[in-house]
């Protein structure tokens, strides 16, 4: 639609709105302000004359000059040019004040272009807060009404893609009634607050327009997730010591409304709050009746915010009901029932109402999801729930598998009831068979006003659940995450106390989930970083401190934060190895050192014969070789071991065929605990890749802004050929090896003809493939390096590797020596080792020294050293604590042979990137003070803040300018955090007053002529779409004939599989199944990591997955793995069985079912279509188009089969 004269800002209704209004701002420079001033100051002078927004003080000597701005203008001349102003204590001071120019509030509309205001606000009359119980239906939970002088306020900001709700509340005086809480003796009696709810136009899942006979008008507001709250102080106590005040500092977060906060500080952390006046979290409808003279505005907002994506629905208040508010039994119900005793001595109750805990915990997930409302439950329901559950078959309790179903879909269920009449649901039944290595775990994700729980999904195991197996269920993973509506990470912020102090209470009182109360265990060093911890429901004869007690020996430790980082050593995800005898092989070594820098410092050595037992027993062989080198946890030691043959004599401690060699610098702490070895990762082959910090150091280092943009252009026309030339899909597929195996796995797909036939599933892989390069490219600068490679690092024993020496000597003169062996190519089993001037470094690099020059030689005696990088063990300072401050304990390193990126300036002087000095306690640590520095931790965690300044700094001065090390420091200090204890302050001097315009932030930006700037703009963005179609191969549809039970057993199987893929993606917030069968995620929004660690989580989740079905297949199979005739026939069902999905699917115009499943046997399917080629009558299969004809048998016969079967369709043998 063209651009319509309603949105032009001269014309009505458009012209009214901003009269009334008027968010025009003006802003008053002042000059002559003494270097004391603070903004309380310019607020107290500056206040009377009309509403202030934002004060800011400049940073530069001799900070003489203020801006004051104010919104709306206030009238005529307000200002007085030569003034007076009082500052503190200090007296009265002459200032000089001038106006600058007015800046009208307008913004452009998304679709149409046209110009409109930034913000248009509506008074309602009524507001009413509830809770959603059904697509059409709403709860009405508290009603407020209008008591003038804009008590409701509803403000639409256009350009920050958000509305405000704000309202006046009267916080009652509890001693007008029962309460068991202290209440204060004096005060006033009744307490007016003003609150605000932040709603994000994103979050809004549907917006009703109601129009009532009377001519008034409501807006019905239903949110996907709790808005931002907060609550308003004086602006007077709002400043603090900075130099810089704005109105949102008027503003602090809250996570109750509540008469008194106090109340909440012992509580334990619930899905259901006590005490609130209203439940913020979880009362996310809101009605508001506007009154008439408000129409004239909304038949213009209408239009608006549909331009915006809300979705908009006018309807009646026939078609969209009101309940009145109920109070809901069901919590009193479960908790009288809690225990089977209990049910027992009930007076009077003739019924069981008792839930176990996994459906009671399930119950309680689709609560906290929204699917099912407590407000919509009866006795009936819980009853029919009851005894349901008391039907447990064999490892299964139905009556959790039906809400796991139902948590699933993420639809809302209004009528409970129905739910045992859906015969789907009904008869889901999860696989329950694990591979060895991981354990069921349930997880809960606490936000500032609300908390979800999501269904048991499969982990890999740590040391601590291998151990307590048998309290599987009692162990509870936490993560503490904003409101869903932003994204998760909760950075550090003076008007977020309320959120810290949530925080600390859930740490220090426990959770109470399903009539559980777990307890805060411990934290994985991983897990620190995202907020998370592990909880533990203790029984009599099992709690925390015993579990903690057995972990290991850590009383030695004063230091909070490296005592909680021991600890954490245990949560290591990893794979034990327990047929090893390490107990009597173990042998200690020591540290090489130099000049008081340690050239080992994580790395040990173990015999072949040992590597091959590790790599035999976890399947780790890739083309008949063994890995070089583990990554690994030994008892209380962690860090690499390298693989060295028994007759290198040449090294200073000789290996025998038994040993493991340990250093000291791999010695954390004692345990009692050796039930083997436990690994990590092995090391393996990944392309490198740059990304903006490594481009802009490169840049400054001196390598031409050319090198990078002809290599983007390389990129992105290799993706775009690659798309329809099969070859050169092969090519860039081997060379751009990811840790995930994904494009290997791509490239046998292509290899296999299912390019050629342009088969559904993989075409769509092909093109998120593309869509991630492309969104990797233009948003982080991240570019393969074709001749390069991302490695581990490890130390030469045998000293042959010439080392780093500040002043070259006739033995020691030139560049330090590197040792680097790689795959010759992608397909082949050859190694290659390379030679000449390389670059080395690791990631994140802020400081021009992060990056070294060396030279790769051939060393005969290394040779056996495959898949990493091999640095000297002598000279001045090692080499990898010079890049970034690594070491060798696991830590990855790229490696560039390619020529283009050798900067003309070699060797900038290293940054000593030395810890902070710990502060040690004078006492042992105890778990308070792990709880109040995971606190601490979550309010000064400010790694990512200060990487943006750096780019931002280093675009227009260069990474070489002093605010840009000075900030490299600081992310060095802000690294060692977790482990010292000593925060890193990232302060305003340090910010960039604005930013490139490639960074993408919401303002004060400027188009960045640097190459970052350049390869932004080249970039473009491709819209991801499923390609979608009917064209499934035909070589497996027809190579074998149909069998009805063999087919039937994998619909079953297909079924499963698709629940449990649908758990995954809910909690993990991915969009579709492609982004976790690639690991190719292109919406990094929810997650509180890296984007670099998200392929590892993501790749671990989805290798779980897999092996859960795979096992389950060659179980059903009947085969010895994954071989045989029966086994090949199984796949090609599976694959048959999904495309009658699509086609069953397609006729009944529902959505698009999964197709992934099949695609979990790629190899299999590869066999089979190779195959099928061979054979004469299959060879024109391809040629011709499929049938659209759909197998007859329909999908509810699996479901009449299941409901008749007995124990788990999976662990059936056919």
């Amino acid at each position: 639609m063209e651009n319509s004269g309603q949105n032009q800002v001269g014309d009505n209704p458009v012209g009214s709105i901003l009269q009334v209004t008027n968010w025009d701002s003006i802003t008053l420079k002042v000059t002559g302000i003494p270097p004391q001033t603070r903004t309380s100051d310019l607020y107290r002078h500056f206040a009377g004359h009309g509403t202030i927004t934002s004060i800011k003080i400049g940073e530069l000597a001799p900070r003489n000059t203020a801006w004051v701005s104010f919104t709306p203008i206030p009238p005529g001349r307000f200002w007085t040019p030569n003034d007076r102003m009082r500052v503190g204590n200090k007296g009265t001071f002459r200032i000089w004040v001038e106006n600058l120019p007015p800046k009208p509030q307008f913004t452009t509309n998304p679709r149409t272009q046209a110009t409109i205001p930034a913000r248009v606000v509506l008074f309602p009359l009524i507001l009413q807060f509830g809770v959603q119980v059904g697509n059409n239906s709403m709860m009405a939970m508290k009603t407020l009404s209008d008591r003038g002088n804009g008590s409701l306020e509803l403000n639409f900001d256009f350009r920050r893609k958000k509305m405000d709700l704000e309202f006046a509340y009267i916080l009652e005086n509890p001693r007008r009634g029962d309460t068991p809480n202290p209440v204060p003796n004096n005060g006033p009696l009744d307490k007016e607050r003003r609150f605000k709810a932040e709603i994000s136009f994103s979050s809004v899942k549907t917006l009703h327009a109601i129009q009532h006979t009377d001519g008034s008008r409501f807006l019905i507001i239903a949110l996907e997730s709790p808005p931002l709250y907060f609550k308003a102080i004086a602006a007077a106590e709002s400043h603090m010591d900075g130099l810089t005040w704005g109105q949102h500092d008027t503003w602090h977060r809250i996570t109750d409304l509540m008469y008194d906060n106090n109340w909440v500080k012992g509580a334990k952390t619930a899905l259901v709050k006590v005490d609130q006046d209203i439940d913020i979290g979880r009362w996310t409808v809101y009605q508001l009746t506007l009154p008439h003279s408000a129409n004239a505005s909304w038949e213009w907002l209408c239009p608006t915010l549909r331009d915006y994506h809300i979705k908009v629905i006018n309807t009646t208040t026939a078609e969209f009901h009101k309940r009145p508010a109920t109070k809901t039994g069901l919590w009193d119900l479960l908790d009288q029932h809690a225990t089977r005793a209990a049910v027992a001595v009930l007076p009077g109750s003739l019924k069981d109402y008792h839930l176990p805990f996994d459906v009671r915990y399930q119950l309680e997930a689709c609560i906290s999801q929204g699917v099912l409302s407590e407000h919509n439950m009866t006795e009936e329901f819980v009853e029919r729930l009851a005894q349901l559950a008391r039907r447990k078959i064999y490892l299964t309790n139905p009556a959790a598998n039906l809400l796991t179903y139902i948590c699933n879909t993420g639809k809302i269920v209004e009528n409970p009831m129905s739910i045992f009449y859906d015969r789907q649901a009904m008869t889901y039944r999860p696989v329950f068979s694990l591979p060895d290595a991981c354990e069921w775990v349930r997880k809960v994700v606490v936000t500032p006003t609300t908390m979800y729980l999501s269904s048991p999904t499969p982990e890999t195991t740590n040391r601590v659940l291998r151990q307590y197996h048998k309290y599987a269920d009692r162990f509870l993973r936490v993560q503490f995450t904003e409101e869903k509506s932003l994204p998760p990470k909760l950075f550090g912020d003076p008007n977020k106390t309320s959120i810290f102090n949530r925080i600390h209470r859930t740490l220090k009182n426990g959770i109470q989930v399903a009539g559980r109360h777990y307890e805060f265990l411990a934290y994985g060093n991983s897990q620190l970083r995202e907020l998370g911890a592990f909880f533990f429901h203790p029984t009599s004869d099992l709690t925390c401190d015993d579990i903690r007690s057995w972990m290991g020996e850590f009383h030695h430790i004063r230091v909070v934060g490296k005592y909680a980082s021991r600890m954490g050593q245990c949560f290591s995800t990893t794979r034990i190895v327990q047929d090893l005898p390490v107990g009597s092989v173990v042998k200690d070594i020591p540290d090489i050192e130099h000049n008081g820098w340690c050239f080992t410092d994580g790395v040990g050595k173990i015999s072949f014969d040992l590597a091959k037992s590790i790599a035999k027993e976890l399947k780790m062989f890739n083309k008949g070789q063994m890995p070089s080198a583990f990554q690994f946890r030994l008892g209380g030691s962690k860090g690499l071991l390298v693989a060295w043959p028994e007759e290198h004599s040449n090294m200073a401690t000789s290996l025998k065929f038994n040993q493991i060699h340990l250093r000291p610098s791999q010695k954390k702490f004692h345990t009692s605990y050796s039930r083997g070895i436990e690994i990590i990762k092995q090391a393996e082959f990944t392309v490198a890749t740059l990304n903006r910090q490594t481009i802009t150091l490169l840049s400054a280092l001196g390598v031409p802004d050319k090198v990078f943009m002809e290599m983007t252009r390389e990129q992105n026309n290799k993706y775009l050929t690659a798309m329809h030339d099969q070859n050169v899909a092969l090519n860039l597929l081997g060379k751009h090896a990811d840790p995930n195996h994904t494009n290997e796995m791509l490239a046998d797909m292509v290899r296999c003809g299912f390019m050629r036939v342009r088969e559904p599933f993989l075409m769509t892989l092909l093109h998120i493939w593309r869509a991630w390069a492309q969104k990797q490219l233009k948003e982080k600068a991240r570019l393969v390096v074709e001749q390069g490679a991302f490695l581990y690092g490890c130390v030469d024993e045998t000293n042959a590797l010439r080392g780093h020496y500040e002043q070259p000597t006739e033995k020691a003169s030139g560049l330090p020596q590197i040792f680097v062996q790689v795959p010759k190519s992608p397909e082949s089993d050859e190694f290659v080792v390379k030679t000449g001037i390389c670059v080395v470094g690791r990631n994140p690099s802020l400081h021009p020294g992060d990056i070294r020059v060396v030279e790769a030689v051939d060393i005969p005696e290394l040779r056996h050293l495959r898949d990493l990088v091999v640095f000297p063990a002598n000279g001045d300072r090692d080499i990898p604590s010079m890049c970034s401050g690594g070491d060798l304990d696991g830590d990855d390193f790229y490696v560039f042979w390619d020529p283009r990126l050798c900067p003309r300036e070699k060797n900038f002087p290293p940054m000593n990137h030395d810890a902070s000095k710990p502060q040690d306690l004078d006492r042992d640590v105890q778990i308070s003070d792990i709880q109040d520095f995971f606190v601490e931790y979550a309010k000064n965690d400010t790694i990512g803040s200060i990487a943006h300044a750096f780019i931002g700094q280093a675009d227009k001065h260069g990474a070489k300018d002093p605010k840009c090390i000075q900030l490299a420091h600081l992310h060095s200090k802000a690294v060692d955090y977790p482990k010292s204890g000593q925060p890193a302050r990232l302060t305003n001097h340090l910010r960039p007053t604005e930013y490139p315009h490639f960074m993408e932030k919401n303002a004060r930006t400027y188009k960045s002529q640097k190459v970052l700037g350049q390869m932004y703009d080249f970039v473009q963005r491709i819209r991801f779409e499923a390609r979608f179609n009917d064209h499934f191969d035909e070589r497996i549809i027809l190579m074998y004939k149909p069998d009805d039970n063999l087919l039937l057993k994998a619909r079953a199987m297909k079924l499963q599989y698709d629940a449990a893929l649908q758990t995954i993606l809910l909690q993990y917030g991915l969009e579709t199944e492609f982004e976790l069968f690639t690991t190719f995620v292109l919406n990094t929004f929810k997650f509180r990591t890296t984007d670099y660690k998200i392929p590892e989580i993501i790749g671990n989740v989805r290798n779980e997955l897999h092996e859960r079905f795979i096992q389950a297949a060659v179980k059903e199979a009947g085969t010895k793995g994954r071989q045989g005739e029966s086994f090949l026939r199984l796949v090609a069902a599976f694959y048959r069985v999904t495309w009658e999905h699509v086609q069953r699917n397609k006729l009944r115009n529902e959505d698009r079912p999964f197709i992934s499943f099949p695609w979990i046997f790629h190899k299999e399917l590869c066999s089979i279509a190779t195959e099928s080629s061979k054979s004469t009558h299959l060879r024109e299969l391809s040629r011709r188009p499929p049938s659209s004809k759909v197998w007859t048998q329909d999908i509810t016969a699996v479901l009449k089969a299941l409901s008749t079967e007995k124990g788990d369709p999976a662990q059936t043998s056919g």
